[in-house]
């Protein structure tokens, strides 16, 4: 028997198993030539999504693998095309939600152990919460305050003086 050029994690599965699984190889292991392509690589992966009533564990994992890849703050700053990735990744995740919920468990099981990235994206969407600097900007507001009733007490003196 013939040997593929490229080592895949054993699975049982269908054909969008096995997009999903070589995708993923593609872009995490593959050579940096390839970059050009991810586009088109996550747009086919987000067309075939509402399609496909079944995932196998392997093929689930990987693709909320390359989720959580492409959703770190350095990268999603750092390369302008990463927010778009994930928008089609957002989109498969969000057509396996919608349209073959009943069929995907491993799907729905790894989307819910990303929390944690999901959390953060929200975070950095959201930018800094006025909360977060409250005391530092509580303090800038009194000291101004107190020059500006310094300065019109000031003035107040020199008019009454005049």
């Amino acid at each position: 028997s013939k040997k593929l050029p490229v080592e895949l994690p054993p699975f049982t599965g269908n054909h969008a198993d096995l997009l999903y699984i070589v995708v993923h190889k593609l872009i995490t292991d593959g050579p940096g030539k390839l970059d050009t392509l991810y586009d088109i690589f996550l747009t086919t992966m987000s067309n075939v999504s509402p399609y496909i009533k079944t995932f196998c564990m392997p093929a689930a994992l990987r693709a909320t693998n390359l989720f959580e890849a492409f959703a770190t703050r350095k990268r999603l700053l750092n390369n302008p095309h990463y927010p778009r990735y994930m928008v089609f990744l957002l989109e498969v995740f969000n057509n396996v939600i919608q349209y073959q919920y009943e069929g995907n468990p491993h799907f729905i099981y790894q989307i819910l152990r990303r929390k944690k990235v999901f959390a953060e994206l929200k975070e950095m969407a959201e930018g800094p919460h006025p909360e977060d600097h409250a005391p530092a900007d509580a303090d800038k507001h009194k000291r101004a305050a107190s020059e500006e009733g310094a300065g019109a007490e000031g003035g107040k003196k020199e008019g009454a003086v005049s």
